[in-house]
């Protein structure tokens, strides 16, 4: 503890628990395993453990309006990425890039922008078919496009956001 600096009887930053519950699970893994050198790789997971929660307190700003226009950038950025190509977003991605559990970075996210990130998300979607030319995108790299692995969930996703079935959706659009 004395190399990597880690201070000692220090509050953990809530931010840091995504973290330490994949370096758990790592260890966890690793021990069921019974693998010949599972405690040299245990030991390793354990040191990176330690040395990122370090860096992460020394280099925690404890200044808390600065933090968080710090962080409002950070998600604003998503935000903007997310509009751009909603495919290549989950919440549950976006949680795990920013280092927080779903349910902080859900209130994080409706703080910041007084909606839910599911439903941004579903905004970005529909925004996204409405601004893409649709009429020569098939059902299923549509629904690739917009991140759905089931063409399913797809179809009723579809008609419950736009009245009508995507087929209805294109014949009107041609008719315009």
């Amino acid at each position: 503890f004395d190399n990597i600096r880690l201070p000692l009887n220090t509050i953990i930053s809530p931010k840091m628990s995504n973290t330490i519950i994949s370096s758990i699970q790592n260890i966890h893994n690793e021990n069921n395993a019974n693998r010949l050198g599972s405690e040299y790789i245990i030991q390793s997971i354990m040191e990176n453990l330690f040395v990122s929660i370090s860096r992460k307190t020394h280099n925690f700003s404890f200044n808390s309006a600065d933090y968080e226009k710090t962080l409002q950038r950070k998600f604003e950025k998503m935000r903007l990425d997310f509009y751009n190509d909603p495919g290549k977003f989950r919440v549950k991605s976006m949680a795990k890039e920013l280092d927080f559990s779903i349910t902080h970075f859900s209130y994080l996210y409706k703080k910041f922008f007084n909606i839910t990130p599911m439903n941004d998300l579903t905004k970005a979607r529909i925004d996204y078919v409405k601004n893409i030319d649709i009429i020569n995108i098939n059902t299923y790299e549509l629904s690739e496009l917009l991140g759905f692995n089931s063409i399913e969930y797809f179809y009723r996703w579809f008609k419950t956001h736009f009245k009508m079935t995507q087929r209805e959706y294109k014949a009107n659009l041609r008719e315009d």
